[in-house]
This record gives structure tokens, sequence and C-alpha cells, in this order.
């Protein structure tokens, strides 16, 4: 049982930092393209994740945490490829 709750506490983790690089490059959008392209990258796994957590069946503050992660980071995507074009 020790061992599942290290690996729950990884994936939390990993989702809250995914979620902070995307309220980071929201407010400051990557003007390199190996930037926006990293920025891109980290932007889907946080959807991917963000969306995870919302569809599993937890308590309601994973589910919470889980849309603003997927909101940040679709938001963040979005003026990342609208800078872009």
């Amino acid at each position: 049982m020790e061992s599942l709750a290290i690996v729950v506490s990884v994936i939390v983790f990993a989702i809250i930092v995914v979620g902070l690089v995307a309220v980071v490059t929201v407010f400051r959008t990557p003007q390199t393209s190996f930037g926006r392209t990293v920025s891109l990258v980290l932007n889907t796994i946080g959807i991917a994740a963000g969306l995870w957590l919302v569809s599993i069946d937890v308590g309601m503050g994973a589910r919470v945490m889980g849309a603003l992660v997927a909101t940040a980071n679709v938001i963040s995507a979005v003026r990342t490829v609208k800078i872009r074009i």
C-alpha cells in the first residue's frame, strides 16, 4: 500500500507541475520556435493528464484540480498557436 501511495503522489505532483507550467506560459508566451514546441508538447501532456484526472472515479477535489489543469493547458496552447500564426 505504501508503494501505491507513492505512485499516486508522483502522478498528482506531475499533474500539478504541468498545470503550473501552463499558467506560466499563459502569462509569458515563448518567443522562439523551440520554446513554442516544448510548450505545445507540455500543454498536450497537461490536457491529457487533466482530462484523465477528471474522468476517473476519485474525489471531487481531484476532479476540480484536473479540470483546472486541463483548462489552463488549453488556454496556454491556444495562446501559443495564435501567436505563432
